[in-house]
Order: C-alpha cells, then structure tokens, then sequence
C-alpha cells in the first residue's frame, strides 16, 4: 500500500533525481532515511493492535510470524514508500484473507494424519476482526505524509542552501 499523494512523490522524485545529480549522498541518504523513520512507526502499531483483533492464542501465534518493514522507491513510476506483511520464513500465514476478518483454521489436527486430510473450518467476527494491517496503516497514512513532506522540505531547503 503506498502512502504518498502524487505531489508528495512527485516532489520526492524531484529531489532525489537532483541529489543525484549533484553528486550529494549524504543529504540523500539522510532524507531516505527519515522517510523510512516515519514509516517504521506502523508496524509497531499493528503488533499492539494485534491481540485486540485476533483471538489472543492465535494473535501470540501470528506476532512472532509476521516480518513488517517499509520500502522506499525514488526512481520508477510508482515513487513513494510501501509499508508491507508478509509471513516469515516458511510460514504459509493467508494474510490478504486475515485482513479482511476470516481465520482458517483446523477443527482436529493430528500428527498422525496429513495436514491436507485434516478438516478446516472459518472464524470471523466477533473473535476475528477485519483489518488488522490495513487499518493501522490507513490510520496512520496522514501523519506519514506529513512526516515525508517534512523531510523533503528539509532535504530541498539543505541542498539549496548548499549550491
């Protein structure tokens, strides 16, 4: 999901492209560097909203199974930030289907029977309740952009003041 309006990417492109250009790195690496601190805010977010969305034996479960982070794009067409979940290791979480508020989940698991014989069955609401990612990061969108706006404000303001 990206966080950034069209002017804000726009704006960021700009800049990046003229940091380049100039040869600058340092002031580069510093606004990538405050763009991804703004965006580092989510997932902590989510990890404590996570109990209160999930029942709490399978939220303790899928906590340490979630790997969270942020992706910051500066050339390309879809220049931004993206905040992503994805199941770590080899995990096989059905996240998509997790935010929109069902749990699959077996009725009797044995270890005695294959895991595709076992029978399965769907949990929703009131126990599973739909958006635990995509909530947090909508919530947090607005405050992201204005942190990003921010930091390209600064970055062009330093590099102006450098040339």
């Amino acid at each position: 999901m990206a966080v950034t309006t069209d002017a804000a990417a726009q704006d960021l492109a700009t800049l990046a492209r003229n940091l380049r250009d100039a040869g600058e790195t340092g002031l580069r690496r510093d606004l990538l560097a405050a763009i991804k601190h703004a965006a580092a805010t989510i997932p902590p977010v989510v990890r404590v909203q996570l109990p209160a969305r999930m029942p709490d034996r399978y939220a303790a479960v899928l906590d340490p199974d979630l790997d969270m982070g942020s992706s910051t794009r500066t050339t390309g067409t879809e220049i931004g930030v993206s905040v992503y979940a994805r199941p770590r290791g080899r995990k096989k979480r059905k996240l998509p289907r997790l935010d929109s508020g069902i749990l699959w989940h077996p009725v009797f698991g044995s270890y005695l029977v294959p895991r595709r014989q076992w029978e399965w069955a769907e949990q929703g609401a009131p126990s599973v309740l739909p958006g635990f990612f995509s909530d947090p990061v909508e919530d947090a969108a607005p405050r992201v952009r204005a942190d990003m706006i921010d930091a390209i404000d600064h970055t062009s303001d330093e590099l102006w003041r450098g040339t």
